[in-house]
């Protein structure tokens, strides 16, 4: 089913080098600890969507977002959005988080594992989702990657 969510949003260009997303995602649960939305939340998502390569450069939007009941509660200056519903392959990463190791696990998912497992990424998106397995640099820390497949 779709699922309503509210965050903040970051425009992600590699011609303008790494981007800080754990500097991000703190920014957000900052917000998120000064409206009260924090009392017993657990579940938060990363959405990419918009994906676009050119010339050996990319971009794409990146959402930091919680799911909604309805878009009346939102905190001010965050976007709201649907993560489609849909089928979707889903993919664990495990272990500390570095840049090194994201790349490798994107890169297995969409260059490795999809084809493997035959299947066709429907869109140019897809999204985190993080609950009570992650644990900032924890070895034992996990998510889970959602790609929408045909």
């Amino acid at each position: 089913e779709d699922l309503k969510v509210a965050g903040t949003l970051i425009k992600v260009d590699s011609k303008e080098g790494e981007t800080d997303f754990p500097k991000h995602w703190i920014e957000f649960f900052k917000v998120l600890s000064k409206t009260g939305n924090l009392d017993g939340y657990r579940e938060s998502f990363g959405y990419s969507k918009n994906y676009m390569e050119e010339e050996g450069r990319f971009t794409f939007d990146y959402l930091i977002s919680m799911k909604v009941e309805d878009y009346k509660k939102v905190p001010e200056g965050f976007v709201e959005d649907v993560i489609p519903g849909g089928k979707y392959a889903v993919y664990t990463y495990r272990g500390k988080l570095s840049p090194e190791g994201v790349k490798e696990f994107y890169n297995n998912i969409y260059c490795k594992w999809l084809t493997e497992d035959d299947l066709t990424p429907r869109k140019n998106e897809c999204f985190e989702y993080y609950d009570y397995r992650f644990e900032e640099g924890s070895d034992e820390s996990e998510y889970d990657v959602w790609v929408p497949v045909i």
